[in-house]
């Protein structure tokens, strides 16, 4: 397929963004993600929090919580690239800088889900098992 023809250099993003400093819409962008990330660091937080404090919630299921809870955590605190890159205005960074940067972030993200998915079977064994 003939991708210069379906978005040809002139309108490409990167062409687009390149020399605009700084980019309002990436900034506005930025500010949303890291808002929202924000809140998910004090909620994640409190539940570590909670979680380590109750003598209550030191089982099963509540660690792995707790512990999806860390790895969201570091995940959303990804999200302070894009707004430094933003209002820095340099709008791109070179992909090794952002990969050196990012790799915890995205460490985090791939084991959330195995996280989420040992939650699912500790709750299923809980409740297949209930009476042993």
């Amino acid at each position: 397929m003939n991708f210069s023809a379906v978005n040809p250099i002139g309108y490409s993003p990167y062409m687009r963004y390149m020399d605009e400093h700084p980019c309002w819409t990436f900034i506005a962008s930025a500010l949303a993600f890291c808002l929202i990330g924000t809140i998910g660091i004090a909620s994640n937080g409190a539940v570590i929090y909670v979680t380590i404090k109750t003598k209550k919630l030191h089982g099963t299921t509540f660690v792995l919580l707790a512990l999806t809870s860390a790895f969201e955590l570091v995940h959303l605190c990804g999200e302070y690239l894009f707004l430094y890159v933003a209002l820095s205005g340099q709008n791109f960074i070179d992909y090794q800088l952002a990969v050196q940067i990012c790799a915890p972030s995205v460490f985090a993200v791939e084991l959330i889900s195995p996280t989420m998915l040992f939650i699912g079977i500790d709750r299923l064994i809980s409740v297949t098992f209930v009476n042993l």
